[in-house]
């Protein structure tokens, strides 16, 4: 899913990841009009800015994202959250994906809950991820 987002994000470029230091990465286009594209960009903001991922709507990092719940257990009683996003919204670098699989049932906004956490932690680490360029090395 990271790497389906991060097309989204980048205008239609899949690419495969690669180990290899140096190596040059591949990818393939995906056959989309860039309009979509576009569209679903500013629907993941708006997901950010007014929906159920507004708890990554932060001062100093403009992200993007997409939730998801799934019943799951023979009497629906686990939770599978996720979230999927990218970030700077303005200019996206970066693309992520937390998934987290037979949480309690009414769980489902967990997986926002620990990119918010990430976010925070990068933050005070004065992390150039999150727009700090005089990060400590």
């Amino acid at each position: 899913m990271a790497r389906a987002t991060a097309a989204v994000a980048n205008g239609g470029k899949l690419f495969t990841p690669t180990l290899i230091k140096g190596q040059t990465p591949s990818y393939t286009t995906v056959p989309a009009d860039p309009a979509m594209l576009a569209v679903v960009r500013a629907g993941m903001r708006q997901g950010v800015t007014s929906a159920l991922a507004s708890a990554v709507n932060l001062p100093y990092v403009s992200v993007a994202a997409k939730t998801g719940t799934a019943e799951t257990g023979t009497r629906n009683q686990y939770d599978n959250s996720w979230l999927e996003g990218f970030f700077p919204y303005e200019n996206p670098r970066y693309a992520f994906a937390v998934v987290l699989e037979r949480g309690p049932a009414g769980a489902g906004e967990q997986s926002v809950n620990v990119m918010r956490d990430f976010f925070a932690t990068l933050y005070a680490q004065n992390s150039p991820y999150v727009g700090n360029s005089t990060a400590n090395n």
